[in-house]
């Protein structure tokens, strides 16, 4: 599960990067490029929006952390 490091924003404090940087809404295409681009999560454009949707419906926004969830929610589905 490729995210499960990232659970825990303080970790990231020493490089200048908040909580509220994890909280601040992001609109799909920042998050795409944070996920895709910087951290390496390849997903086809059905996977990605599922996660997306999910991110929304449980955290009523799209955001770091609320996609992050997802990801890893179905990162568990799909090893079971």
């Amino acid at each position: 599960m490729i995210l499960l490091n990232y659970r825990f924003p303080d970790e990231f404090s020493f490089q200048n990067v908040s909580k509220n940087d994890f909280d601040k809404d992001r609109n799909e295409d920042e998050i795409r490029l944070i996920f895709q681009s910087l951290l390496g999560v390849n997903l086809n454009e059905s996977e990605f929006e599922l996660i997306k949707q999910n991110a929304i419906q449980n955290h009523g926004k799209l955001n770091i952390e609320s996609f992050r969830d997802a990801l890893n929610e179905r990162q568990q589905e799909l090893a079971q």
